[in-house]
């Protein structure tokens, strides 16, 4: 008499992602395909569709604030307490209003992992242009960790991209990342509120890739979501994104994608 199997069930940590997709293989699309190689479970909440290839963006279609916020409370019944929550594209001040709420249905002290996507990378804004302005006074005190690259960084804090503490202000970890920046060697640096805490160097590899940012500041945060300190799951994420960009895929397009291997 044969008898039904059991299923051998597999726990794996929740990782909870906000962000744009990007149908050229960035965006949520990189978020899910690193969160799954990284041991994690991925459930996404789409804040924008778009019209873009590895060329440049085309147009933006943003999510219907209200309804973004009914599918995440939909969600978030079924769903085990996300273990961290990564964020990337916000495009409108509107979806940021949906986005703070969202927050605020999580359980207290997830860890938030902010992509703030101002542009494409292969260029065209993606945000208000008053968005900046509003990350910064109202985002950015909520995260564990961001990851602007150093353009992204300078129009956060109004400087030459180094993390200020403002008056009445908090602001958590912030790992500025210098891709973006010429040279041969690319240089990201890693503070600590307003200290400088960690300088890394990696050889800048050929070739002009698309989906590295999403793919970093997944990668950081499914390690912190696996338990892990913000350092080492800095210095993981930076590894396992350096190694995805040596091994990427040519799909014949203008940028090559990332090949985001399983540990």
């Amino acid at each position: 008499m044969e008898h039904p199997l059991e299923p051998h069930l597999e726990r794996r940590p929740v990782l909870l992602v906000i962000a744009g997709h990007d149908p050229s293989g960035a965006g949520v699309q990189a978020d899910l395909e690193t969160a799954a190689a990284l041991g994690c479970r991925a459930a996404s909440l789409i804040t924008c569709l778009t019209i873009q290839n590895t060329r440049g963006v085309k147009a933006k279609l943003p999510t219907d604030p209200e309804f973004l916020e009914e599918q995440a409370a939909w969600l978030l019944q079924d769903l085990s307490p996300p273990a961290a929550c990564k964020l990337g594209l916000i495009p409108t001040l509107g979806v940021l209003e949906a986005v703070l709420n969202i927050l605020a249905m999580l359980p207290v002290g997830t860890p938030i992992i902010l992509d703030p996507v101002l542009g494409a990378s292969a260029g065209g804004p993606l945000s208000d242009s008053s968005m900046a302005m509003a990350i910064r006074e109202r985002l950015l005190p909520l995260t564990l960790l961001s990851t602007p690259n150093l353009g992204e960084a300078r129009r956060l804090f109004d400087n030459d991209g180094t993390p200020q503490v403002r008056a009445g202000s908090s602001l958590g970890w912030v790992l500025t990342t210098g891709a973006d920046e010429p040279g041969n060697r690319i240089t990201h640096r890693l503070h600590q509120a307003d200290e400088l805490f960690a300088v890394y160097h990696w050889p800048r590899l050929r070739g002009v890739f698309h989906g590295s940012g999403c793919t970093l500041t997944t990668a950081a945060a499914a390690f912190l979501a696996r338990g892990e300190s913000v350092p080492t799951a800095v210095a993981h994420a930076l590894s396992y994104t350096w190694r995805s960009l040596a091994h990427a895929v040519d799909t014949g397009s203008a940028q090559f994608l990332p090949s985001r291997p399983s540990e």
